[in-house]
């Protein structure tokens, strides 16, 4: 700050409370005054710090100021809507919800060490995860954009992954079909801040995955038995 005539007194205000009036001069007629913060917390996101110089009542102060960003790890990760047993060769959904991640934590999905992709980029096609109910979840398109109807070459059956973000809550659904060789793997889900050294949490399902229904002495006058191979 430039000095005026009467000199002025430079303060800081955080959220509109002065935390600091102590100032310096330096060279010429600047003067500065620095303000030393402990530490950054979650609950300092958004604050509003100012600088405010003032020489007199009779005028207003002179003031710059700046909103606080951070970034955020996120506080939770955990599975929804878990079935157990499964039963081979069936359809299921399970839903991940993180929590508390800015920006919102970007969540992967992993069976066993295998992860489970929505976006994959394979030569000079695009796959991307089709949100739909059919059989087929992935989609070949020479499009650098979502699948519109009519511009799908080839789809094939593969995890299918549906995000939906709102403010710090991000919820990531799978709809897999396991098979037998699946038993005692684990659905593992990864909520995690790119932007932040080890800023993720994972919350992991072991499985229990069932053969599935199968006939057995069963005739036209006798329905049979049925059981689990």
């Amino acid at each position: 700050m430039i000095a005026g005539k009467p000199e002025p007194s430079v303060r800081w205000l955080v959220n509109g409370v002065q935390v600091d009036e102590e100032y310096e001069h330096n060279a010429g007629d600047v003067i500065e005054n620095r303000l030393m913060w402990p530490a950054v917390g979650r609950q300092d996101l958004n604050s509003v710090f100012s600088c405010q110089a003032i020489n007199t009542l009779l005028t207003e102060p002179k003031e710059t100021s700046l909103v606080l960003d951070l970034h955020l790890k996120p506080l939770t990760a955990r599975i929804l809507t878990k079935v157990s047993p499964l039963i081979a060769d069936q359809r299921y959904e399970v839903s991940c919800e993180s929590a508390g991640s800015r920006p919102p934590a970007v969540i992967t999905w992993y069976k066993g060490k295998r992860q489970l992709r929505k976006v994959k980029v394979e030569g000079d096609f695009l796959l991307v995860g089709a949100i739909s109910k059919h059989p087929y979840n992935y989609c070949h398109s020479q499009h650098q954009t979502n699948i519109p109807f009519g511009q799908v070459e080839t789809c094939y059956q593969s995890p299918e992954l549906l995000e939906e973000t709102r403010e710090n809550v991000t919820v990531s659904d799978l709809s897999f079909i396991p098979g037998t060789e699946d038993d005692g793997k684990s659905i593992t889900c990864r909520a995690e801040n790119p932007n932040i050294t080890h800023g993720y949490l994972e919350a992991s399902w072991k499985i229990d995955v069932g053969g599935g229904l199968v006939s057995m002495q069963s005739t036209a006058s006798n329905p049979g038995d049925y059981g689990f191979p």
